[in-house]
């Protein structure tokens, strides 16, 4: 499959209720696999505008979720990729980072952050490794 600009689209913050029961099956599935953010916090942050939802629809399903975030540094705005989720996506990433690369331009952001798994700087040209994030945990939780 490639990528359908047109196919690409934000969930606006009014709309996130309506499109809930689609939505949330994405963030549980990420709220499962990384322990970061349960789906009610980043359907709450969306609804606030505290961060913005992407989506891509290939003609026949739902394909996955992005969420980003805008936020004020000492050298100016940055946007901040913290969820991406989705089925098989590989081949949609290149496109789906490109179209909420040229919104964040657009609205004067100087960088783009990604804080995810090691393999995604392989799938992401121009991206370079800053920092790692690690975890030590200090008691099971189940």
């Amino acid at each position: 499959m490639s990528f359908d600009v047109s196919r690409f689209f934000t969930v606006k913050p009014e709309d996130v209720e309506q499109v809930r029961p689609w939505l949330t099956p994405f963030l549980e599935d990420f709220a499962r696999k990384t322990c970061l953010v349960t789906p009610e916090d980043v359907i709450a942050q969306a609804k606030s505008r505290d961060c913005q939802l992407w989506s891509y629809h290939d003609g026949e399903e739902f394909r996955g979720v992005v969420a980003t975030r805008i936020h004020q540094t000492t050298l100016g705005q940055m946007c901040s990729l913290w969820v991406c989720i989705g089925l098989d996506a590989t081949e949609l990433m290149e496109g789906v980072h490109a179209e909420i690369e040229q919104w964040a331009r657009g609205i004067g952001c100087y960088a783009m952050e990604i804080v995810g798994r090691e393999g995604w700087q392989k799938k992401l040209p121009g991206y370079t490794r800053k920092a790692v994030v690690l975890e030590k945990r200090l008691q099971e939780t189940h």
